[in-house]
């Protein structure tokens, strides 16, 4: 990959410090319209952070608007020739990379169409270097899952150094948790998909725990105090992996725990869920009132959709497991269910804002 410009202003020709090989680029889709997306974030985003900082400055200024008319920055890609000019970042669609990426995911229907997330993301954050809307990842997630594609976040979770893809936002991991947990509770726990499902939460679990994952970006590095207990060890993210071992157990091996794993997963849960708190009350007041932390969590729809099932494994690894760890499990069971019947008592509101705040009331968080 070669760089140049040639004018008497910008005389330079020199070979770019990324290599040919890295070079972002995307699979033909399963739509015009989304080719064309993806191409114009390639184009207007991704390719011009390939250029030395100090020029592409140039190409947002308008004191360099003529001299690049005549004498544009070209940028060769594996042949490919590429000619920069003066772009206005006012009026440029490049300008807002949320948008971009939206636009992207919105056109995205098939599981071909979703293989070119890790390098649409990659390239904005990774490449450009581009921040994010803090609810540009959740909506990704959530858009993956509900193509089948969930699959595809988890590898660039797995290749983070080279795709970017920290997970150190709440709301991202909950909603991959609930997209992998989805093909077994859909199916009533039919064992393949239920071990599947086991598999991939066991997953995303041990990714929670590189340090890697375990450093937030500097978005969210404000919020951290405000957790109390580490993303590993959280119960919104351990009780989905309760749920489909315990689900096993019940459906496929006779109540019992073959393999040890309820019991496993039983006794982290319990240990990492003090006693007498409900899942509102897990972390830091503040933590609920910050969007980029657990604000999703207070809307009562969302907060079923991620707390039934974890719940449901409460009650059955309760029946699984014996003695006091049963015990245990049944309590915190209860808790939870208490918040459960407040949200859903207020789902029925004129809004969802409505929703909120009735719910906030009955938990006394408002």
């Amino acid at each position: 990959m070669r760089m140049s410009s040639r004018g008497a202003g910008f005389a330079l020709s020199i070979t770019a410090p990324r290599q040919a090989t890295q070079v972002v680029s995307f699979e033909k889709t399963s739509s015009p319209e989304l080719d064309k997306a993806l191409n114009e974030v390639r184009e207007g985003i991704i390719l011009p952070a390939y250029i030395p900082h100090h020029q592409r400055k140039k190409l947002h200024r308008a004191k360099y608007e003529q001299t690049l008319k005549t004498d544009p920055v070209i940028l060769e890609i594996d042949g490919e020739i590429k000619r920069y000019r003066y772009s206005d970042p006012t009026k440029s669609s490049s300008s807002n990379t949320s948008q971009a990426l939206q636009n992207c995911l919105n056109l995205m229907r098939t599981p071909e169409d979703f293989a070119n997330l890790p390098a649409l993301f990659t390239g904005l954050v990774k490449v450009a270097d581009r921040r994010l809307r803090w609810d540009d990842r959740p909506r990704m997630v959530r858009l993956a899952g509900k193509a089948g594609s969930a699959d595809v976040v988890l590898r660039m979770a797995k290749h983070a150094k080279q795709t970017g893809f920290i997970l150190d936002q709440p709301e991202t991991v909950s909603w991959m948790l609930a997209a992998f947990q989805g093909p077994a509770i859909e199916s009533d726990y039919v064992k393949e998909k239920t071990e599947t499902a086991l598999q991939k939460t066991e997953h995303l679990i041990e990714l929670l725990e590189q340090d890697i994952h375990k450093q937030p970006t500097k978005h969210m590095r404000k919020y951290a105090e405000l957790r109390h207990i580490e993303f590993h060890l959280d119960p919104l993210f351990l009780g989905p992996r309760l749920h489909m071992a315990a689900m096993l157990a019940l459906k496929h091996n006779e109540g019992k725990d073959v393999d040890g794993k309820v019991f496993k997963y039983a006794r982290q849960m319990a240990a990492a869920w003090p006693a007498g708190k409900g899942m509102l009350e897990l972390h830091h007041p503040e933590a609920y009132k910050e969007r980029p932390v657990l604000f999703w969590l207070t809307y009562p729809k969302t907060f079923l959709i991620h707390v039934v099932p974890i719940w449901k494994g409460l009650q059955a690894a309760a029946t699984v497991v014996d003695g006091e760890l049963s015990a245990q499990l049944k309590a915190r069971a209860a808790n939870v269910e208490a918040e459960i019947k407040k949200a859903s008592s207020v789902t029925q509101a004129v809004n969802i804002g409505e929703a909120r705040d009735k719910f906030l009331l009955s938990m006394g968080m408002k």
